[in-house]
């Protein structure tokens, strides 16, 4: 099974499929990450495209496309995709690979959200600085100040979830990824979850809409 989960940034989608992949044993295959990982290690791509990330804008296709199937031809698949695809183009390029028969068709879901609040969740978010793990006003660490991952007393904001980057990221998602829902909604292939209920209900939705999709692949 391969998930694709679409949603505007801050709606969930990461905190989703990290829960998905607990469920079902896929893998969480986050263009985020895979790019966050690039940066890190300083490798030539990881320089070229930081400034660009740190903007709140998105790396070109091209470099999106190319992790991902570089991830995949590593890994194999079974993932739940987040944070792609991100444009119509990176939609097209995915329909490519299943047609190649180098992926099955994945289920496609949006979480529905509240944009207004969700300024409000990402302003509020910090990350360990230790190991990455994500902390919100919603999701407080276990004991205050203390990472429940690594024990790192160590936490900041990432550069883009600053109320500028996010306004910015807000406006680059509605020119670039917005559309790509029309384009599944287009070809029928479009679920759709409230993502405003809590974490536990979300994922409640997603493994009965899931269990539908099933069902109907098993009776074709």
């Amino acid at each position: 099974m391969n998930i694709i989960l679409l949603g505007p940034p801050g709606s969930g989608k990461g905190t989703q499929a990290k829960r998905l992949c607990a469920l079902y044993g896929l893998r969480h295959l986050s263009t985020g990450d895979l790019i966050r990982a690039e940066i890190a290690a300083e490798t030539p791509l990881g320089k070229e495209i930081k400034e660009t990330v740190e903007r709140g804008d998105l790396p070109s296709d091209d470099v999106a496309l190319s992790l991902i199937e570089k991830d995949l031809a590593t890994n194999g698949q079974g993932v739940v995709f987040d944070g792609v695809p991100r444009t119509v183009a990176q939609a097209r390029a995915l329909e490519t690979l299943v047609e190649k028969g180098a992926l099955t068709a994945p289920v496609v879901i949006k979480i529905d959200v509240d944009e207004n609040q969700l300024v409000e969740r990402l302003s509020g978010r910090r990350m360990c600085a230790e190991c990455g793990a994500i902390y919100s006003t919603t999701h407080l660490p276990k004991e205050e100040g203390r990472c429940d991952v690594c024990g790192s007393h160590t936490f900041i904001t990432r550069k883009d979830d600053e109320v500028s980057a996010i306004h910015h990221r807000f406006r680059v998602y509605h020119e670039k990824t917005a559309p790509v829902q029309d384009y599944y909604e287009s070809t029928g292939g479009l679920n759709r979850v409230d993502g405003m209920l809590s974490p536990q209900e979300v994922e409640a939705s997603l493994v009965k809409l899931l269990g539908q999709a099933d069902k109907k692949v098993n009776m074709s």
